[in-house]
């Protein structure tokens, strides 16, 4: 135990509305936010959103038309070699590629025989069949 109010730290899911040590009033993490407890509230990388009371970056999530797990690559379409130089492909949300649609951070290509020429699509209806097919 402690008595000194310095040592008070928020707990996962909240972060302090105040420096000073003395005024430390917790306040539960806003969407799009993750907080680790403790002072800092963390904005979910760019293209994702979280719930309020978030307390990881695993819990954001790409929003529609993007696409990544926040956290964990083995789903994404492309080898991480293809990817910008410098980045984390597993903390970043892409935008969806032509020829293919994303929802919920999953990239999925369009079916055979159809196409898809604009990036961002986030539903399979967005992908048109080629001329001489219909489905």
């Amino acid at each position: 135990g402690s008595d000194d109010a310095s040592d008070c730290l928020c707990k996962p899911g909240y972060y302090s509305l105040y420096e000073a040590p003395d005024d430390n009033i917790c306040q539960s993490c806003r969407a799009g936010f993750f907080c680790l407890g403790g002072p800092l509230e963390q904005a979910c990388p760019s293209n994702s959103s979280s719930a309020a009371g978030s307390v990881a970056v695993s819990a954001c999530s790409c929003d529609e038309g993007f696409f990544g797990s926040l956290g964990d690559s083995s789903h994404l379409l492309l080898p991480s070699y293809l990817y910008p130089l410098g980045t984390n492909e597993s903390s970043q949300c892409y935008i969806c590629e032509a020829g293919s649609w994303c929802s919920g951070g999953v990239q999925n290509l369009c079916p055979a025989y159809s196409i898809l020429n604009d990036a961002g699509a986030s539903v399979i209806t967005d992908c048109r069949c080629v001329a001489g097919y219909y489905g």
